[in-house]
């Protein structure tokens, strides 16, 4: 019972000061001059001082990502070096970190970054899913996470920790408007119910009435998202020794699709007379059919937390349901050559027993299991080739549809031993995967006459992951670990068209060593790391067809060293700075695709494509060096308090698959926002993101023939006014 009151009192005291000082830092006592928070994170599942946390960990509140104007996931890797956030084909964000990830997004397929929130894992993550607007704090685990996190985190785990509801009634809100007709809002309200129970409530809006570019056959709009998302949370403690967390979400969201072609390459048609295309404007797209995504997804979670005598037990029990919808234009022109239509759905079930030993000096401990149950399901997939190239092979068209289950149950325990200065941590999971698919093809007749239909498929896979680590308090203020680690990630079946063979499980080895220290009395703030990762079987994914395809490559590295600055440079004025560099190379992928450009009609990329050996290529989405810098400064006059904030984004380029034919070229983006407080209840922002609108692409890919190199293009320079109150 005191164990459970100690932990929520440091975690509200930390709150409290992050919410006084926006950006992350706080003030002590007038006279004892700034000093740099000390935030709790729960990166190993309990709350802990994060310099004292011996693993890579990025962690940002609440009220540092509204000060920034990070208000979605997406736009996390603006504030994170080393993390790569792109959008996928179906429209679903696309987690790179350390260089690790991979861009399948097709259904079933996980991603190598897990993303938990509230304790609770998501498999997929659309982008209108995540708003930030309630958001306690975001952790961001670089690295495997093979111990504690019961799901394919063999590269990371990204946290979102959202705020418990109060007994003391508020309501809070805010309205932006801003660049290409767009309106966002959000509102939250608390309130208590009696002595014993909270509840909240959280609503945020997007609309963006007019796209960052448009399509020129039909006129609408082209490269947008829209969303809408809602969560509650009820807390009832009936007594000291037991707390019950009931949760809710619902979530819409509807987003543009690739379009037009990569800068630098030749689009062609599918059909006669053939013909080179002209360029568009990078944002504008020409399709005969309007390309979007849409997805729709509820879910709840059941928390118990139950003190015991020696030991805290936890239960996690939650329930997910995903619609997903796919309109695409698979040639990315005017004429009526190729329409891709999918329709498909996800049901997630999860649940998560641990028991977590009270905090001691000596030994401190963690054991738990976690279930895992999906049904990923194509209900009906469509290819339609009413005419060009395509006609002459398939006819009208193909029908698929596919299922896949994954069952998982893994046991875990962890364990840190304290030797005066030294501690010494070990872990061991071991995981029981087993995954079964079925699926057809058919061609598209008077009646769809089926084709391909081999049978259901099973895969099994037992793989233990472990942890060790050691760090030692240097001095008070300074920590120095090193570690060794095993990370996994499941392996799964193509459904988009169903193959009966599976990938193979992707495993990764990673070496760190790290230091995190506080000087000068906690106003300056340094953490660096060196890392290399040997990733067997990296999960690879390829675009054939207008069809997503995950296969393996043999086995990759990667090499890499990071480095944190935070520091209080006078009164009311912070800087930041993060850096990572990489080196990630393939050791072996020989038969690996390659589609470069075809000069010759019917242009676009090469058909058949090329098979080569991929050996010492780049990784995907590795960039050499991306680096955050930012200030943040607040000034205090008498009509109000005034507080500036800017940020420097800077990515070196990267290659988008691993032929390295497609490239990013570097950039930078430059955000910046201006806020005027004149009371506690009411703030006025303008903003702008992406000032020196440069552009880029949020996803790109290699489509074998006339079609080419369709993106997705990130968004361009905006800029609009927020007003923010509470009552």
């Amino acid at each position: 019972m005191i164990f459970a009151k100690h932990e929520r009192i440091v975690s509200v005291a930390i709150a409290v000061g992050v919410m006084n000082a926006p950006g992350g830092y706080a003030q002590t006592a007038a006279g004892a001059g700034d000093q740099l928070d000390e935030i709790v994170v729960t990166a190993q599942k309990r709350e802990q001082n994060l310099q004292k946390v011996p693993l890579s960990v990025i962690a940002i509140s609440g009220e540092s990502l509204a000060a920034r104007g990070i208000e979605d996931v997406s736009s996390l890797a603006e504030a994170t070096s080393g993390l790569q956030l792109g959008t996928g084909t179906a429209g679903v964000v696309v987690p790179f970190l350390r260089g690790v990830g991979t861009t399948a997004t097709n259904l079933g397929a996980e991603s190598s970054v897990a993303v938990y929130a509230d304790g609770v894992y998501f498999s997929r993550l659309p982008a209108g899913f995540f708003s930030l607007d309630n958001v306690e704090r975001v952790e961001v685990l670089k690295g495997p996470q093979g111990t504690l996190f019961g799901r394919n985190s063999s590269a990371g785990v990204i946290q979102i920790i959202t705020k418990d509801p109060s007994h003391t009634p508020m309501m809070k809100g805010s309205v932006s408007y801003g660049d290409y007709n767009t309106v966002d809002a959000s509102a939250y309200a608390t309130t208590g119910l009696g002595d014993k129970a909270a509840v909240d409530i959280s609503l945020s809006l997007r609309n963006q009435g007019d796209g960052y570019g448009r399509n020129i056959t039909t006129g609408n709009r082209a490269n947008y998202n829209d969303d809408v998302t809602a969560r509650s949370k009820l807390v009832i403690e009936p007594q000291d020794a037991t707390r019950i967390t009931l949760g809710g979400y619902y979530a819409r969201s509807k987003s543009g699709l690739q379009g037009s072609t990569y800068p630098g390459t030749i689009q062609g048609y599918n059909s006669a007379p053939v013909a080179a295309l002209a360029p568009l404007g990078f944002y504008d797209q020409r399709n005969d059919t309007d390309s979007y995504a849409r997805a729709t997804s509820w879910g709840a979670s059941l928390k118990l937390e139950q003190d015991l005598n020696i030991a805290r037990f936890t239960s996690i029990s939650a329930y997910s349901h995903e619609n997903e919808y796919l309109q695409a234009d698979g040639d990315y022109t005017e004429r009526p050559d190729f329409v891709v239509l999918v329709d498909g759905h996800v049901n997630q079930v999860t649940q998560e027993f641990q028991f977590l030993a009270p905090q001691s000096d000596h030994l401190n401990w963690i054991v738990g299991v976690f279930y895992y149950n999906a049904l990923s399901v194509f209900d009906d997939d469509k290819l339609l080739t009413p005419s060009g190239a395509l006609a002459a092979l398939f006819g009208p068209g193909l029908t698929a549809g596919a299922n896949q289950r994954a069952r998982s149950i893994a046991g875990y325990a962890q364990a840190t031993y304290a030797i005066l200065r030294l501690h010494l941590t070990g872990g061991l999971r071991y995981t029981h995967d087993t995954v079964t698919a079925n699926g057809f093809v058919a061609l598209n007749f008077p009646t769809p006459a089926v084709i391909f239909e081999p049978g259901a498929a099973t895969s099994t896979t037992d793989k233990p992951t472990f942890k060790a680590s050691a760090d030692y308090q240097v001095l008070e203020d300074m920590l120095g670990f090193v570690s060794i680690s095993r990370g996994y990630k499941s392996n799964s079946f193509n459904l988009q068209t169903y193959n009966p063979v599976p990938n193979r499980p992707e495993v990764l080895d990673a070496y760190e060593l790290g230091l995190k220290s506080d000087w000068l009395q906690r106003r300056l703030r340094l953490n660096a790391a060196i890392f290399q990762y040997n990733i067997n079987s990296p999960q690879v994914q390829l675009y054939e067809n207008s069809t997503n395809v995950t296969s393996n490559a043999g086995s990759s590295r990667v090499r890499g060293a990071e480095l944190e600055i935070q520091a209080i440079v006078a009164s009311g004025l912070n800087a930041r700075l993060s850096a990572t560099y990489l080196d990630s190379r393939y050791r072996s992928y020989v038969d690996a695709p390659s589609g470069p450009q075809n000069y010759n009609p019917p242009f676009g990329s090469i058909s058949p494509l090329d098979s080569i050996v991929a050996n010492g290529n780049y990784t995907p989405q590795a960039p050499r060096l991306t680096s955050s810098a930012g200030l943040d400064y607040a000034l205090w006059t008498s009509a109000g308090e005034f507080a500036f904030n800017v940020d420097y984004f800077y990515n070196s380029g990267f290659f988008w698959e691993p032929d390295n034919f497609l490239r990013q070229r570097s950039y930078g983006l430059l955000n910046a926002r201006v806020r005027f407080q004149p009371s506690d209840r009411f703030a006025v922002a303008l903003w702008g993101r992406n000032l020196t609108d440069v552009h880029r692409a949020s996803q790109a890919l290699t489509q074998e023939g006339p079609a080419g190199y369709p993106f997705i293009a990130a968004p361009p320079l905006t800029c609009g006014v927020s007003l923010t109150f509470q009552l």
